[in-house]
């Protein structure tokens, strides 16, 4: 690197900064299922499944947001393929306010940043039998099957 006579090397203008995420205002709601990029989609499914069939919740709401949005559209197909008929979905989707805290090494900062989210509402549907859940097991074909069928 060659330094022309009076030029100095300054060092890059950014300095190393740490940055923290804080978790978003969340309701508290035993129904409501919040997917995180580091949760398998089987834990997520087994909670989903607990929520309609132990603990009797007639609607769950499942929230994504930025890079966890397609981990929520994933679980909310299987539990759909898993309950079949009996489920309904509603979607919902919006832009979230989210703050991050910006540490740097002899300052720190916060940044606030909109980020993509999306909810959906599952919903038991009443049966034949006017019972939620004891109608007769019925799967709906792959989203991949329906697709893939000539008409």
């Amino acid at each position: 690197m060659d330094l022309a006579v009076g030029q100095v090397n300054e060092p890059a203008e950014e300095e190393p900064r740490l940055l923290q995420r804080r978790a978003p205002v969340r309701s508290t709601a035993e129904n409501e299922v919040y997917v995180a990029r580091n949760q398998s989609l089987a834990v997520l499914f087994k909670r989903i499944r607990r929520l309609f069939d132990r603990e009797g919740h007639r609607e769950v709401m499942i929230h994504g947001m930025g890079a966890s949005i397609t981990k929520a559209i994933y679980v909310a197909q299987d539990v759909l393929m898993h309950y079949g008929e009996r489920l309904s979905l509603e979607t919902h989707h919006g832009t979230v306010d989210v703050v991050d805290d910006v540490m740097g090494e002899y300052e720190s900062t916060v940044e606030q940043r909109r980020v993509s989210s999306l909810t959906l509402h599952l919903r038991l549907t009443e049966s034949e039998a006017g019972v939620a859940g004891v109608a007769s097991r019925t799967r709906t074909p792959s989203l991949i099957n329906l697709i893939s069928k000539p008409d």
